[in-house]
């Protein structure tokens, strides 16, 4: 299990990497409520990660990674 969990967290890592070198990279997701709040998704494996970009601060805000089967309208 500790080799599954570095991976996972390399993955993050990694996408964290890609979304800081270019925000808008991701699109935002196709849910209306989702969309309305500004948020961005990234699959990562069978995970998903929400974030939103506050371009005035120049900031990423990463909002939740849940597990991509999960009803999203109860986590948000």
């Amino acid at each position: 299990m500790p080799q599954a969990a570095g991976r996972f967290y390399n993955s993050v890592d990694k996408q964290l990497g890609l979304i800081s070198d270019n925000p808008q990279m991701y699109p935002l997701h196709h849910d209306e409520k989702l969309r309305a709040a500004g948020l961005r998704f990234v699959t990562i494996g069978k995970y998903i990660m929400f974030y939103s970009v506050d371009d005035c601060a120049s900031e990423v805000i990463i909002v939740r990674v849940v597990y991509g089967g999960r009803d999203f309208s109860s986590v948000f």
